[in-house]
């Protein structure tokens, strides 16, 4: 193996690790999401979806989108707002 080819495998992996790194970052995120930790309620609300987490919208933290993830997201925003 000469020089270039060492430095070639060195890079690849070096890039191998810094996905992989990407990935567990990623994926640790997904985990710790507000909508995975507290799991607020999941229903339709017209031609909503509704991710509440509480008794009622009045007391309680909800977001609202087009889809059951679009309303997760929008919980996880709502809920970083009230910290």
């Amino acid at each position: 193996m000469n020089d270039n080819d060492s430095s070639m495998a060195a890079n690849a992996i070096c890039n191998a690790a810094a996905q992989a790194s990407e990935n567990i970052m990623q994926a640790t995120y997904q985990y710790l999401r507000p909508s995975t930790v507290h799991k607020p309620k999941l229903f339709k609300d017209g031609n909503m979806w509704c991710a509440l987490y509480g008794i009622n919208l009045q007391e309680g933290v909800a977001g609202f989108g087009k889809s059951p993830e679009y309303a997760m997201i929008a919980f996880d925003k709502e809920w970083n707002m009230d910290i």
